[in-house]
């Protein structure tokens, strides 16, 4: 068990020291190759190899490893990520804020610590794979297939961590694009930054553009609204605010004749739409058949029409009416200009090209010709996918075993 946590210690060693030194970009990518480094160097002397090895494949490191991976998991989930410095010495004082910032713990998820832990469990289980004893039955096939899930599931995850990338792009019909900003190069500008066409603009001239595998070019967008709807709203006046204050309201499509608008004696005896956005109101009173009364609501400035010696009064004004879809139809080109295919983005259909996910976002509410997309990038999602199918048949194989066993 020492030599487990020997082990362990020494590659978050190199893992943390490689984040440090090292020259490439991404910080997932130094830690892992400090890792690997120092195990290389380890494993130039071949009994510490033979010693690395059978830690490497033992299930107490294995479950060591796996118990630190939670731990740190439950950790991140309770320790706020990526806040401000401000906001982490408000909540946790300044002396364990510090104690966060020299562990990494502000960004838990992507420390030397939580990398490397990552990484030796899935070298732990590959080197079990490759020194253990196997057969050609169900059960073993299985099991095997299950500790490769884990493996490519791992894969896909650091993949994903390393090369992963999130962007805008904001189009305006007719507009032809096969860069998108950038949102993980840009450490000066967020998704929200990009509201605006003048703001993408604005940034995509600071630079931080990456290519997509083909050119988009935006030929329509439309916006389809809910339809307008008018309500009938029944105030009570407030004798200590002197205003009137809504009690309840009724949409005017579910008002019939003969209705009675509860909370009023009135019973609605004729309620018609005229041209110039005016809405007729004929209604009696119930103890009264005789007794009627005329209303017109101006439907655009609304008026209010006083009941019951002005303790209460009707209104009908118009609901604003929120936006119900917004797609936009796009033509993907090749490099060489060639229509390649014709497609409708919508919210909750994205635009699939390869590992990237175009989605609809967003548009520009002050230029309604402009559509602004989100850009997902995400290489990892097909390992991640195989790891889970090859999880599914292994459960699947070994269960099979066992019935036959049985």
């Amino acid at each position: 068990m020492f030599l487990s946590w020997l082990v362990l210690i020494i590659s978050i060693f190199f893992g943390t020291l490689g984040s440090l030194i090292f020259p490439f970009e991404n910080a997932g990518i130094r830690t892992i190759t400090g890792v690997i480094l120092g195990l290389l160097l380890a494993f130039i002397n071949p009994l510490v190899w033979d010693r690395l090895v059978n830690i490497s494949k033992s299930k107490k490191f294995i479950i060591l490893l796996m118990a630190i991976s939670m731990m740190l998991t439950l950790l991140g989930t309770f320790i706020i990520q990526k806040a401000t410095t401000a906001e982490y010495f408000k909540i946790y004082g300044k002396f364990a804020s510090q104690i966060l910032f020299y562990l990494s713990f502000q960004d838990l998820f992507n420390s030397s610590i939580f990398i490397t832990c990552l990484t030796l469990i899935g070298i732990s289980i590959g080197v079990y794979l490759v020194y253990k004893k196997n057969t050609l039955s169900p059960r073993d096939i299985g099991i095997t297939l299950i500790h490769l899930a884990v493996i490519f599931i791992f894969i896909g995850a650091m993949v994903g961590k390393i090369l992963a990338d999130k962007g805008v792009l904001a189009l305006s019909i007719g507009d032809v694009s096969d860069q998108y900003q950038s949102q993980i190069k840009s450490s000066s500008c967020n998704f929200d930054c990009a509201t605006s066409y003048l703001e993408f603009q604005k940034n995509i001239n600071k630079g931080f553009l990456k290519k997509l595998p083909l050119t988009i070019r935006l030929d329509q967008f439309k916006i389809e609204n809910y339809p307008t709807e008018y309500r009938m709203y029944l105030l009570h006046f407030n004798h200590k605010l002197k205003t009137y204050e809504t009690t309840t309201s009724w949409a005017i499509k579910e008002m019939k004749k003969g209705s009675k608008p509860q909370g009023t004696n009135l019973q609605i005896k004729e309620i018609t739409l005229e041209k110039d956005n005016f809405y007729k109101l004929i209604v009696k009173d119930i103890g009264d058949d005789k007794k009627q009364k005329v209303m017109r609501f101006n439907t655009e400035n609304p008026n209010i029409i006083t009941l019951d010696q002005s303790k209460k009064a009707l209104t009908i004004a118009k609901k604003s009416s929120g936006v119900k879809k917004y797609l936009s139809k796009v033509t993907l080109l090749n490099h060489q200009k060639n229509i390649v295919s014709s497609y409708d983005i919508l919210v909750n259909r994205p635009l699939i090209l390869g590992s990237y996910y175009i989605f609809q976002s967003s548009y520009d509410s002050q230029n309604k010709n402009l559509s602004i997309f989100e850009i997902v990038y995400d290489p990892g999602v097909v390992y991640v996918f195989t790891g889970f199918f090859l999880l599914t048949v292994g459960v699947l194989l070994s269960l099979f075993s066992r019935v036959r066993t049985l």
